[in-house]
């Protein structure tokens, strides 16, 4: 009977760690990283973080979590300064005021919990949580990025530390700087031997909007100084997350920002060691633009052939290409992606694509296409046709292939036709069509299959045609 209601009580505790956000009375652990353990070292961790928050209140406890990153938890385990014993990181809000969230930090001494600090957050919730030596001592700072509002498109972010030594002892950790930013990450972007904040941040509460990115160097004091800034195009509406490249020691981050519609652009940002600035090369800050990277496309940079280089993908109007809606007397330019890489200042193409944003897929445009084939998209059609293409008379000539996209929640093999289906997913089942002329071209079934890529997730779109 006794072993029946012990296993009562366990399920009953699973069940609430299965809610996000639940409201705790003396309950263990919500979804530790690692397996939870529902006595002994989880329970004594639950009491102590219970008895320090509450300090004698009736209050209850909302356990919150951050919606972003490695750790996910209400509860999250982590050894800040390598000795071996984790600390814990509780994000939690009182009853008495659900939206102030705060962080209560635990330590353990000869085997008992203890919370050693507290702090208020600066936001309604949590997005992400970090944890990086910035001084190159051997213990950790905690880097924490706060939700100003449920759109997370501009956050607070907090770095604490203050401890030397190993054991983290009560009142140590304090606020050592506090940003507002739409994107960080952490990286020795001056390649000195230690970690830096590298962190984006578009400004609306100026009368002019403008954009930035900086970098927080921490010292051997473990204060933190601006130690570089650039300028960014503020004409965006927000960013997307960094990617990191390698020029031997020296690193090179890209980010993409959306600037409303399909139209998005690429910034870089790498450190001038000579002279010790942050450097944002694709900006004219002059002109208060970046041509150099904006494209009619809504695809993100990355390494597309895995070189370890990032690809950032430029676009350019196919000749002799068009996109028709309902209406085909109405049409708008349709693009090429031209993969490129940024190399002794000038873009080199190492590869293009055609993306149908539409239908939710992409094509290799081979070299040997150029000026020889020309694509028309009919939106409402889910029909893709690749025609021929004379650049001398500027007019195109037969079909050599088309692709058409069917809806899966209407989709009938009686609708095939003439189409050959190759390719079905959640969204759409996939055929191609080659005439004639196309096997004459050298389009096979075989470069179809192998150069298409179905895309996985619905990219930021409008209606094409509104742009002209």
């Amino acid at each position: 009977m006794k072993k029946r209601i012990l296993s009562l009580i366990a399920l009953s505790l699973l069940f609430c760690f299965s809610l996000s956000g639940c409201s705790i009375g003396l309950k263990a652990v919500d979804n530790l990283l690692r397996a939870p353990k529902l006595t002994g070292e989880n329970a004594d961790l639950n009491k102590a973080f219970e008895d320090s928050v509450r300090k004698g209140k009736d209050s209850s406890i909302i356990l919150k979590r951050p919606s972003n990153g490695s750790y996910r938890s209400s509860f999250i385990m982590y050894d800040l300064d390598g000795d071996g014993i984790e600390e814990a990181f509780v994000f939690y809000a009182l009853s008495e005021d659900k939206t102030a969230t705060r962080l209560n930090v635990l330590s353990q001494t000869t085997g008992a919990w203890s919370s050693v600090a507290d702090f208020p957050g600066t936001g309604i919730g949590v997005y992400e949580i970090l944890f990086s030596d910035l001084n190159n001592d051997g213990i950790k700072e905690i880097i924490v990025a706060w939700k100003i509002t449920e759109t997370t498109t501009i956050k607070n972010m907090t770095i604490y530390g203050g401890q030397s030594s190993v054991g983290l002892a009560k009142d140590v950790l304090r606020p050592r700087a506090n940003e507002n930013y739409s994107a960080l990450t952490v990286l020795d972007i001056d390649s000195d031997g230690k970690n830096e904040v590298l962190f984006t941040h578009f400004d609306t509460t100026t009368e002019r909007s403008r954009a930035f990115a900086r970098v927080l160097k921490m010292d051997s004091n473990g204060d933190i100084k601006h130690a570089g800034e650039a300028a960014l195009n503020p004409k965006i509406s927000s960013y997307t997350s960094f990617k990191t490249e390698y020029i031997g020691e020296m690193p090179r981050v890209y980010i993409d920002a959306h600037t409303g519609g399909v139209q998005m652009l690429t910034e870089m940002l790498y450190w001038d060691k000579e002279n010790g600035k942050l450097i944002a090369p694709f900006y004219i800050s002059e002109a208060g633009v970046n041509p150099l990277t904006l494209r009619n496309v809504a695809v993100e940079s990355f390494d597309i052939n895995s070189d370890r280089k990032i690809e950032i993908p430029l676009t350019s109007v196919l000749p002799g290409s068009s996109v028709t809606g309902s209406d085909s007397s109405i049409s708008a330019s349709l693009y090429i992606v031209n993969w490129s890489v940024y190399e002794n200042e000038k873009f080199n193409t190492v590869r293009r694509t055609y993306y149908n944003l539409n239908d939710m897929y992409s094509i290799v445009y081979p070299d040997d296409w150029q000026n020889r084939v020309a694509i028309t998209q009919n939106l409402t059609d889910r029909l893709t046709v690749f025609s021929y293409y004379s650049s001398g008379s500027k007019k195109t000539g037969p079909e050599l292939f088309s692709i058409k996209a069917f809806p899966v929640v209407s989709f009938h093999t009686d609708l095939l036709g003439d189409y050959q289906q190759f390719l079905s997913n959640k969204d759409y089942t996939y055929a191609y069509r080659i005439t004639q002329e196309g096997e004459k071209f050298g389009i096979t079934e075989g470069f179809i299959t192998s150069e298409f890529t179905a895309l996985k997730t619905q990219s930021q779109t409008t209606n094409m045609l509104a742009r002209n």
